[in-house]
């Protein structure tokens, strides 16, 4: 079926509507019809109106799941080979005057005939089953009563506005299908923006912990030593940017921690770290903390070690220097350290990072991730 999930949903609806009503009203017609019918009680005419009974109940059933166009076309037929013989299944008067349960089933069917059929299939329809109503009508009174049967046009006008009812919810099916595809490219346009910013923030980040801190180290001579010490820094940054461990791979952050304290600035004070195996986003966001953390302290706590210390379950990890500190609430917005760094990373894997510091009192940066 061709259109959106909107409009193909309204198209099932309306042909269901449209079959449980028209088989629902047509029934309750014949049950009447067969109470009034003229002539013998088990005469042709009721056998005729018990089949069109069975007819309208099989109909029905099918029509609710699925449409037939030959289905139609028969029910069609039928119904307008009842309205041609209503002289030996409706009473004469009823005949006259429109009254009788011939001209409700057609009504009936050429209004919902409109819901699951093409314009001109539905037109045609249309002007057969009035064109035989009315011929019929002829042949039970004759043309002398037919001035009568006026009300049988108003199904002519009930089945346009049946379907122009059925365009105008179709209609509204197509714009609500754009309006949904519309959205829906905002949403992959604002997700691949999203994540072509936090793809910026990692790497921006990555540089701010590897090769933007080292030059900045030396610019401002805090880590004093020979050249050497500034190759083998640089190509341990150019291995970290380099080095990305695959997602699914799990890392042992006893490992990762323990290559961070052997190239920090400051000399670490630490028990040896017990293994926690983690997935490696996480394992790596953590020990970027602890890389981070480790060169602030290098860089402004004014000590010359730091104390590093492990919790394994929940994974917990503790950056403390007993230093100048600073105040947490006073730190500049464009300095990255903590928020970029630290902070951030730690949220982007799940995770917690708190610091806790005051002047004169040192800094303990916490690492949280409470796992799976």
């Amino acid at each position: 079926m061709d259109g959106g999930p909107a409009e193909c949903e309204l198209v099932v609806l309306a042909r269901r509507f449209a079959a449980l009503t028209r088989g629902v009203i047509a029934a309750g017609c014949l049950v009447l019809g067969l109470i009034v019918v003229p002539g013998p009680p088990f005469g042709a005419a009721v056998w005729a109106m018990l089949a069109l009974l069975a007819w309208n109940i099989g109909y029905t059933a099918r029509q609710f799941h699925a449409s037939s166009p030959r289905l139609v076309a028969c029910d069609v037929a039928l119904l307008s080979l009842a309205a041609l013989g209503q002289q030996w299944m409706v009473p004469g008067p009823a005949s006259a005057d429109g009254t009788g349960w011939v001209l409700a089933v057609v009504t009936i069917t050429v209004m919902t005939v409109q819901w699951h059929t093409g314009t001109w299939t539905g037109a045609a329809a249309m002007v057969l089953l009035v064109g035989a109503y009315v011929a019929g009508a002829w042949l039970a009174v004759g043309v002398t009563e037919t001035h009568r049967l006026t009300l049988v046009f108003w199904a002519l006008w009930a089945g346009m506005l049946s379907r122009g009812c059925h365009r105008l919810l179709l209609s509204a099916g197509r714009r609500s299908d754009a309006l949904l595809a519309e959205r829906e490219q905002q949403r992959r346009a604002q997700a691949v923006t999203a994540a072509r910013r936090a793809d910026e923030r990692d790497q921006q980040a990555l540089l701010h912990d590897t090769v933007a801190a080292t030059l900045l180290m030396v610019g401002l001579g805090t880590v004093p030593g020979p050249r050497c010490w500034l190759a083998e820094q640089a190509s341990r940054d150019l291995l970290v940017m380099d080095s990305r461990t695959a997602p699914d791979v799990p890392s042992d952050l006893a490992d990762l921690l323990s290559a961070e304290v052997s190239r920090s600035p400051v000399p670490v004070r630490h028990e040896p770290p017990p293994r926690v195996v983690l997935p490696a986003p996480v394992a790596e966001a953590i020990a970027g903390c602890v890389r981070e953390a480790l060169r602030n302290v290098a860089r402004h706590a004014s000590v010359d070690q730091a104390t590093l210390s492990v919790v394994p379950d929940p994974v917990r990890v503790d950056i403390a220097d007993a230093g100048c500190g600073f105040d947490p609430n006073r730190v500049p917005t464009h300095r990255r350290g903590i928020a970029g760094s630290i902070v951030a990373r730690m949220a982007a894997v799940g995770g917690r990072a708190t610091v806790r510091s005051a002047p004169g009192a040192g800094t303990v940066v916490r690492l949280e991730w409470p796992g799976v």
